[in-house]
């Protein structure tokens, strides 16, 4: 069965087998247009109008999905103006290009590059698409089921180890109230952890009595002490439960947690001489980063981090345009202000710390041009680091939408590189 379709059928993505041509069909009565060929072959055609732009197809081919919104009879009058005998819908064009190749190719649903996954999805559940086709587009495009959180398939020699793993890195599938207790008590903790990482550095500042100060940290370390043995206990806890131990030690945080008991224990029990300043103070710098854990729960922080991972490219040839930006800019200012009395353009270096903070769109004021040349020279780089830093927000704003609306969306998961099973816990 050949059928027709006036207008872009996107051909240009779609494989050289499903390709169809196009043909410019004039719709000039009420009645639509009847060519020579449909003379001849008696076969009724169908004119659908979608937001002005005509496409033609043989009943038969919509026939072949008699569930879908333009499969039967009956939901095709419906939405058929009587007078221009065309069905007219306010939808997207390039994706009902690829929703018409749908019902050509018999069942090959591909999506548009120029549409976003959301909305094309929107329009095939406006279509009465089969589910089907459209989980099989969403696979074949890297956006996965949502996956179930079950271990890799091998067999375990405990379902114990099975349900803790479960337990500790997935509470809210978990279906479980001492799941969620466990949850709310564990970053409970953390934040006490990190608001007394804060406050201490506030205690130092007061005038306080030496006793009370003693007071206060014992009172601290005893504290300190309680929590960092139960990160211990926790990390052993999900070391333990962990299916593949190897992944364990590849997530950069249950690296960071390991180094900052460790370092804090050591503190504690071993002799002051085997302890030297800058281990205490790495160990409370990696406490901050159990904030970091957080993240675990919260949509938007995980798919702020997916996208500056998917966006490493982007923003290095960004950072690498503008660090040639601030070398040229730097080194020409330099030479413009270096005769100006009482310049602060005493080096290349000091005029690129310059050029960067004006292409940032930062602006300290400890260094300013004095002369006209060097003003104009800058109000040249503020436009660059405008126009520079719009463009980058605007493409990760993008994306971020983008991936948070994947994620949100319960039949899809973030898209991966690679569609192979994995530990799901986070990062």
């Amino acid at each position: 069965m050949h059928a027709l379709a006036a207008g872009s059928i996107g051909n240009s993505e779609l494989p050289r087998r499903y390709r169809t041509s196009r043909f410019n069909l004039n719709v000039s009565s009420p009645q639509g247009s009847v060519t020579s060929q449909q003379k001849n072959t008696g076969k009724p055609k169908i004119v659908i109008n979608i937001s002005g732009m005509i496409f033609e197809t043989y009943a038969s081919t919509l026939n072949k999905y008699p569930d879908t919104l333009l499969g039967t009879p009956l939901k095709r009058s419906l939405i058929t103006d009587r007078r221009t005998k065309q069905i007219y819908l306010e939808r997207n064009r390039n994706s009902f290009d690829a929703i018409l190749f749908y019902y050509q190719s018999s069942g090959c649903l591909i999506r548009p590059s120029n549409v976003s996954m959301i909305d094309f999805e929107e329009e095939c559940a406006y279509f009465d698409l089969p589910q089907d086709a459209v989980k099989r587009m969403k696979c074949r495009d890297g956006f996965l089921h949502k996956r179930e959180t079950k271990l890799p398939g091998y067999k375990y020699y405990r379902d114990f180890q099975y349900t803790l793993w479960q337990f500790f890195e997935f509470p809210k599938e978990f279906k479980n109230w001492s799941a969620m207790v466990y949850f709310v008590f564990s970053f409970a903790l953390i934040f006490a952890s990190i608001a007394i990482f804060c406050v201490e550095s506030e205690i130092l500042l007061l005038n306080w009595k030496s006793a009370r100060l003693k007071e206060y940290y014992y009172i601290q370390q005893s504290i300190e002490l309680a929590l960092n043995v139960y990160f211990a206990m926790e990390l052993l806890a999900r070391f333990f439960a962990t299916p593949i131990k190897k992944r364990f030690f590849e997530k950069i945080l249950n690296n960071i947690e390991i180094t900052s008991v460790i370092l804090f224990l050591g503190a504690i029990w071993l002799p002051s001489h085997f302890v030297t300043k800058w281990a205490i103070n790495l160990s409370r710098i990696l406490r901050a980063f159990r904030i970091s854990r957080l993240a675990r729960m919260s949509a938007m922080i995980k798919t702020s981090i997916l996208v500056f991972k998917s966006s490493v490219n982007d923003i290095l040839a960004v950072w690498f345009t503008i660090l040639i930006i601030c070398v040229l800019c730097g080194s020409t200012m330099y030479y413009v202000e270096m005769s100006e009395p009482g310049t602060n353009f005493t080096s290349i270096p000091m005029s690129m710390w310059w050029a960067m903070q004006t292409v940032l769109c930062l602006g300290y004021g400890d260094i300013v041009p004095t002369s006209v040349p060097g003003k104009i020279i800058g109000a040249a780089m503020l436009y660059y680091g405008v126009v520079t830093v719009m463009v980058l927000v605007l493409a990760l704003g993008s994306r971020f939408f983008d991936m948070y609306a994947k994620f949100l969306n319960k039949d899809s998961w973030l898209p991966e590189e690679n569609n192979k099973e994995q530990d799901l816990s986070f990062p």
